[in-house]
């Protein structure tokens, strides 16, 4: 059967229309009378609004959650992904891994060349991070230009080899953006710190990484350290 009567109605919210509520007449046969259309308009507004508020929920979440520069989860964020996947790798006895890593020389891009430069940069770290993660890892922005990475169920030996693509990764983009900053390459250096049987919580293995880290900038930068040592 066809339709002989279609009937629209628009919901929306602060004069934007979010969509079409659609009827038609081709079981019945009947006239859509005006008052189905007044019906359907309440129920429309009503659709409109609760859409809208869900939206707005929605980016109330995001904000909450995320860092706003880098678009990676923000610090309390990452804090309690950390404490759950410490939690799981305990009880599951599953390896678990952390590389922690910031801009070499961080301090030069903004005296340079700005705030604004040194946040360009931050963005560019983050969308690299992500990008070169798996959806069961997490990236976060642990302050200022460090970052934190939660690689769950991976090794020691297996986190030194992904903090090494992270590494060439940011390496190969510094050189892209060669004509840009001139004067100062953009590098990274990584600490890497892996989940053994004598810690007793989350905290123990921020700080091992944390102590890796600051080992790769002594080491002269660019470059990745870990702890533990790995067994040879």
């Amino acid at each position: 059967m066809q339709a002989r009567e279609v009937g629209l109605v628009p919901f929306a919210n602060n004069n934007r229309v979010l969509g079409l509520i659609g009827m038609d007449n081709c079981r019945s046969g009947k006239p859509i009378r005006p008052g189905i259309l007044q019906a359907v308009t309440i129920v429309a507004n009503e659709l409109g609004m609760a859409l809208e508020n869900a939206r707005r929920f929605a980016e109330v979440s995001q904000r909450a959650t995320v860092d706003g520069l880098t678009g990676v989860s923000n610090r309390d964020t990452l804090d309690a992904m950390l404490i759950k996947a410490f939690a799981t790798a305990t009880t599951e006895a599953t390896p678990l891994s952390l590389a922690m890593f910031d801009v070499d020389h961080f301090k030069k891009f903004n005296d340079r060349y700005g705030h604004q430069a040194g946040d360009t940069i931050l963005e560019l770290l983050g969308a690299t991070a992500r990008k070169l993660t798996r959806p069961s890892d997490q990236v976060g922005r642990y302050g200022g230009e460090e970052f934190l990475i939660i690689l769950n169920r991976t090794d020691h030996h297996e986190a030194l080899h992904f903090a090494e693509r992270l590494r060439r990764e940011i390496e190969k983009l510094g050189l892209l953006l060669g004509k840009r900053f001139p004067d100062t390459p953009l590098t990274v250096s990584v600490g890497v710190s892996s989940l053994s049987p004598t810690m007793e919580n989350p905290r123990q293995l921020v700080a091992l990484a944390d102590q890796a880290l600051y080992r790769a900038k002594q080491d002269g930068r660019n470059r990745v350290a870990g702890l533990p040592s790995p067994p040879a």
